[in-house]
């Protein structure tokens, strides 16, 4: 299989390295990098949750071919987070309980982060168009929403959006109430790691072989 040298620069590190010419920018980041924070989830770029920014602009991963990032600056969830300190973006969706399984979160984080730098002040119908091929099955993007439209606000220096938590009564003020889970930083951050991020030595690949027939009589 030919191969040749990509030229790339990731979360602000360059890198340089000999590559297969058929190489998506997922498979790079996540098996040549190990940064499995960037998920796959249909690699038909139909669900979006292999979102990343090159040069600040959102991209699918999954078949986005890796040469076409030649001298690119791409960002990952990863790199998002300035040290300890989150993005406002990542912080949002931790305040707003907009991180459930958490698999498509960094695909709707870096989403939202390329949405806000392009427009500070988005209402709801623009989170929603950028959002429109970035697949969630468990929030019902109302959290998500919310987060975005915090998460904005903060950016443009106008403080977040105080969450609305309903009113409970007195003997619910601790047993009732919403807490932080204790995973959701690592799903925020790319640190979350699912089946298929887990690489071992000597690890076997197996795929599932289908019958090429749809209907057929087993005669021996």
């Amino acid at each position: 299989m030919a191969s040749n040298t990509i030229k790339i620069t990731v979360n602000g590190k360059p890198y340089e390295m000999e590559v297969s010419e058929s190489r998506t920018l997922a498979e790079f980041l996540r098996l040549d990098l190990g940064l499995t924070g960037t998920k796959i989830g249909c690699e038909e770029a139909e669900c979006g949750i292999c979102t990343v920014l090159v040069d600040g602009t959102p991209v699918d991963s999954c078949i986005y071919p890796l040469f076409k990032a030649q001298g690119a600056e791409v960002l990952t969830i990863e790199g998002l987070a300035e040290g300890d300190k989150l993005h406002p973006v990542q912080k949002a969706f931790l305040d707003h309980g907009a991180v459930q399984c958490g698999f498509c979160t960094p695909g709707l984080i870096m989403t939202a982060k390329a949405l806000i730098d392009e427009n500070p002040d988005p209402d709801e119908q623009d989170i929603k168009i950028a959002l429109k091929d970035t697949l969630c099955r468990c929030t019902g993007y109302v959290s998500v929403i919310h987060a975005i439209k915090s998460a904005a606000s903060e950016i443009r220096g106008e403080g977040p959006i105080p969450w609305h938590r309903p009113e409970t009564m007195e003997p619910l003020r601790v047993v009732g109430q919403p807490l932080p889970r204790p995973e959701e930083m690592d799903k925020v951050t790319g640190r979350a790691r699912y089946a298929d991020d887990y690489v071992f030595p000597g690890m076997l690949y197996g795929r599932t072989l289908r019958s090429a027939y749809p209907h057929a009589r087993i005669l021996n």
